[in-house]
């Protein structure tokens, strides 16, 4: 795959681009082939090819089949409102000393769970 603008725009998980699909011959390559994949990105997975030919290499048939899912790697501010409340309950600026980052302290405040979360709901949300 050759990746277009978007992958440059919006990240590594952007698939718009131009694409060259190369198809095994049933004839010439006959066959089962099973593959699994998972979990980058929540990615489940699973593939199926099964290919035949006769002997002559006159006839031939492949079936694929396949089955993907995704969840877009998102939390849900409803459902995950707990989840979410965990994730960050102040935002802080790191102290600078000459110039890098002091990891000695804890650093200047910008916005605390008051302003993350200003109804306490637990969803930052909202």
């Amino acid at each position: 795959m050759v990746r277009g603008a978007a992958s440059a725009l919006y990240g590594p998980g952007v698939t718009s681009g131009v694409v060259h699909f190369l198809s095994k011959s049933a004839i010439d390559k006959p066959g089962t082939t099973i593959e699994a994949f998972g979990g980058g990105l929540n990615t489940v997975g699973t593939s199926l090819r099964h290919a035949w030919a006769n002997d002559d290499k006159t006839f031939g048939y492949k079936v694929n089949v396949r089955y993907t899912s995704g969840d877009d790697f998102t939390l849900d501010p409803i459902e995950d409102a707990g989840q979410i409340a965990g994730l960050a309950t102040t935002i802080r600026k790191p102290t600078i000393t000459g110039g890098q980052v002091d990891q000695s302290g804890p650093g200047t405040v910008l916005l605390d769970i008051n302003d993350l979360d200003p109804d306490g709901d637990g969803n930052p949300h909202d």
